[in-house]
């Protein structure tokens, strides 16, 4: 009983599920996976900008 009214209110506070504002299924079955894993899924990380060192800036900048 009161696991049922846990729930309940939890719903009440967090709102409707974003997947139920999608109409493409693919999108839907996306937020879906996602609200079932709880924001725990693989996430891949933005790839780094190269880093000139040395002398290398400077022959860039001449370039240009």
């Amino acid at each position: 009983m009161t696991a049922q009214i846990y729930t309940a209110s939890r719903a009440a506070v967090e709102g409707p599920r974003l997947s139920t504002l999608f109409r493409d299924p693919f999108v839907r079955r996306a937020f879906e996976r996602a609200e079932k894993d709880g924001g725990a899924s693989f996430a891949v990380p933005a790839p780094r900008r190269p880093v000139l060192s040395g002398g290398e800036a400077d022959r860039v900048l001449e370039q240009a």
